[in-house]
């Protein structure tokens, strides 16, 4: 009988840990969540980089250092720079550019390379109306400075034949999430043919957007040139590999039970809460510039 329960416990314990690899390798290889996706003929033969990344890699020792963008005084007017950085979920985007139409505004949308050669349609859609399309990075990259430069050039020349195939035409500005510009990502910016690298003043995360208290907070830090950016997606940061030693003894742990909380909903959409920030804007009298601005 001892012998039943215990063999019954062991498949119940290999089902749950079989469910959550399943979900776990789903998740990774969600277009969105992929670290390390450098084969673009797998998007189409169009989006094939090989040529543009041999150039960018033989440019890049003697390349300049692109700029690094902050906000700034933007004349008289009552205006800021604002971005949305990552494509997000495609109805939350269409939305977005929707809103932008009523309210006569042009911003800049910062494009995750294998996001846009997906969604090639509504990024021709974004640039017949004036919205601005920059280099987000191939996967929408944070914390860059913890890669090999060439990782980082691989990244943005594969972007740029997006935007080019997809859109028209390359980016000018790239930006990568929560990264400290170093002298060697700059100087891969300026290899895969952009002039500057954007560092925001003020961004607002999903979370941010979500909830009127942190909403109001923000607004209240919004000043006249900055740079004010929406994140519509979780950037992804490179994994290290972690090397354990051979022989490491495992370490014994008992279980721990846990009453685990369901998160709370948010109090709002995503799109709501853009929708809220872009009416507050309108009604303060502010006005909304793409971020090329910056470059003259």
């Amino acid at each position: 009988m001892h012998l039943k329960k215990h063999l019954f416990y062991i498949f119940l314990g290999l089902l749950a840990l079989g469910l959550f690899y399943f979900y776990a390798i789903s998740s990774f290889f969600h277009a969105k969540q992929v670290a390390r996706y450098e084969n673009l003929t797998e998007l189409g033969q169009e989006y094939e980089a090989a040529g543009e990344l041999e150039q960018a890699r033989k440019a890049y020792p003697v390349a300049r250092e692109a700029r690094i963008l902050t906000g700034r005084e933007l004349g008289s007017r009552k205006a800021l720079v604002l971005t949305f950085d990552g494509m997000g979920e495609r109805g939350d985007l269409e939305a977005i550019f929707q809103l932008l139409q009523r309210k006569g505004w042009k911003a800049t949308f910062f494009v995750e390379g294998i996001n846009g050669a997906h969604e090639s349609v509504l990024l021709q859609q974004l640039g017949r109306d004036g919205q601005d399309l920059e280099n987000y990075s191939f996967v929408g990259l944070a914390h860059g400075e913890r890669l090999d430069p060439d990782q980082v050039l691989v990244q943005l020349v594969q972007t740029q034949k997006v935007l080019k195939v997809a859109a028209g035409q390359p980016a000018r500005v790239g930006k990568l999430g929560d990264t400290r510009y170093t002298p060697e990502i700059c100087r891969a910016a300026s290899a895969s043919g952009l002039e500057a690298l954007v560092q925001s003043d003020l961004e607002l995360k999903p979370g941010d957007l979500t909830d009127p208290d942190k909403l109001v907070l923000a607004e209240s830090r919004i000043h006249p040139g900055m740079v004010l950016s929406l994140r519509m997606d979780h950037p992804v940061p490179p994994v290290p590999k972690k090397k354990v030693p051979v022989g490491t003894p495992a370490i014994d742990k008992m279980p721990t039970v846990e009453d685990k909380q369901e998160p709370a909903a948010p109090a709002r959409s995503l799109v709501q809460g853009v929708e809220d920030l872009c009416d507050w804007l309108a009604h303060q009298g502010w006005d909304v510039v793409p971020v090329t601005v910056l470059l003259s």
